[in-house]
């Protein structure tokens, strides 16, 4: 017998059969599946609209300059924004997780756990995003409605990584870790590795599943999540930059390379250390000019100067793009133990002038001291502002503090001791009519009573300077 696929004596073909080369089989997901990332994205579109326009708003107005007047660090303002909202997204992280786990959506716990920790690292980027998007906005509602604007196309940069496969091809991994800085795009890729990974495994799935990508020519899980903290970090570090070269309508902008300069790094209090003259004392060596315009000053006052004017301006431009002067070439010298009075017409540049002793706005020219501080000199500026207080002529309040934690809140801002805080609040609500309103949300005052309450804020700063100098 001949052996198989054998021809001696006839001359015909030799025929053989196998398979045709062709890809791996991989499972792919329907399409309304692979959306879902996009869907589990937008979920956090509306907190962090409500994040940026809450905190553009108190930059609206004013309330967060007025704050840094009367004591409160930067670090503050954005700690309790984001302890607020970490707080919020973690409730509502975990409800997610535990409802998705319920009806069968995550077969495994494990996957659940992991999407847990996924969506917490994407919270925490996404209040860091809203950090510095509000950097570049002065009025809240354009900051919502840009926010949400862009967090909806950095979204659905998603479907550049995933219609490519739907016609089987893909783009390189290098380009989807560069479309990875828009975090709701690698937030998205995460999702979609990780719900794959359960469609190939199922409710068990090795742990290497993490960090190798189990769909060719696509990031990790891992991959992703180290994106989301680089995103966060760079997030950060550029919302604290801009913060302070772009302070925005009120507060004066720092050089762009002020993170290079030693003063702002090292301890401000320290760094004056001995060559500081006693702010409260030492003015002596400052010489008084006193002209045809000044009122001379007694023996008794020259020693007590207490705030410095000198050559001050200010401009600004008006509607037809003209420039004038709201200050022109002031000087004026405040002693201690008196009350002094600006007065002048519409116009005549009061506002404007403590808008700048205020560090709400910078001036073109001039010099400004306080107790021998520069004003003009941020770290100086963060001393003076410890030492005095200011009433706008507006009313800065939070509409959902009442009278009693208005007062606390300034009370705490300028270094009152707990003990001393109940008591004085109830003295200072007594003397302004206010003990009948001490529980009533500022936002439900009349127009007088929030006057009052502004006022009697104002004077946690006396309470302060009386306990500690007399």
């Amino acid at each position: 017998m001949k052996p198989p696929f054998t021809n001696t004596t006839n001359k015909y073909p030799v025929y053989a059969i196998k398979n045709m080369p062709k890809p791996q089989y991989i499972k792919e997901q329907p399409f309304f599946t692979v959306i879902t990332s996009i869907y589990f994205t937008l979920f956090y579109i509306n907190s962090l609209i409500t994040f940026v326009t809450n905190v553009v708003a108190e930059k609206e107005k004013k309330i967060k300059e007025v704050m840094r007047m009367m004591g409160m660090f930067d670090t503050a303002f954005w700690l309790s924004w984001m302890i607020l909202y970490f707080i919020a997204f973690s409730l509502f992280n975990l409800i997610v997780c535990i409802i998705l786990f319920a009806i069968g959506f995550f077969k495994s716990a494990s996957l659940a756990i992991l999407f847990y920790v996924l969506i917490q690292l994407f919270s925490v980027t996404t209040i860091l995003f809203g950090m510095l998007f509000s950097t570049f906005f002065r009025k809240s509602k354009a900051a919502g409605a840009a926010c949400g604007s862009f967090y909806t196309v950095s979204t659905l940069l998603y479907l550049v990584v995933f219609l490519p496969r739907q016609y089987g091809t893909s783009i390189p991994v290098a380009v989807q870790w560069l479309l990875s800085l828009a975090f709701p795009c690698a937030f998205s890729i995460a999702i979609d590795q990780a719900l794959y990974t359960q469609t190939i495994y199922g409710t068990v799935f090795p742990a290497e599943t993490v960090f190798k990508s189990i769909r060719p020519d696509t990031m990790s899980v891992f991959d992703c999540l180290i994106m989301l903290v680089v995103d966060g970090v760079l997030y950060f570090l550029l919302a604290i930059y801009l913060e302070n070269v772009l302070p925005g309508e009120y507060g004066v902008a720092k050089p762009p390379w002020f993170f290079l300069m030693p003063s702002y790094w090292l301890d401000k209090k320290k760094r004056r250390g001995s060559t500081a003259r006693n702010p409260l004392v030492d003015n002596q060596d400052i010489e008084l000019e006193v002209g045809e315009n000044s009122e001379p000053i007694t023996d008794d006052f020259k020693d007590k100067l207490a705030l410095r004017i000198k050559s001050l301006c200010k401009k600004f431009k008006n509607q037809d793009k003209v420039e004038y002067n709201a200050i022109d070439n002031l000087n004026l010298n405040v002693y201690s133990g008196q009350i002094t009075a600006i007065l002048g017409h519409n116009g005549a540049g009061k506002t404007t002038l403590f808008n700048v002793l205020t560090g709400l706005v910078e001036p073109n020219d001039g010099e400004v001291s306080f107790f021998n501080y520069d004003i003009f000199l941020p770290e100086e500026l963060i001393r003076v502002r410890e030492m005095t207080g200011v009433c706008p002529q507006h009313d800065v309040l939070y509409d959902l503090l009442n009278p009693v934690e208005h007062l606390e809140l300034y009370a705490r801002l300028k270094g009152l001791k707990s003990k001393e805080i109940a008591a004085k609040i109830e003295d200072l609500l007594v003397k302004v009519d206010l003990v009948d309103s001490k529980k009533t949300h500022a936002k439900n005052l009349s127009g007088g009573q929030k006057r009052k309450l502004s006022i009697v804020c104002l004077q946690i700063l006396f309470l302060l300077l009386i306990t500690n100098y007399y």
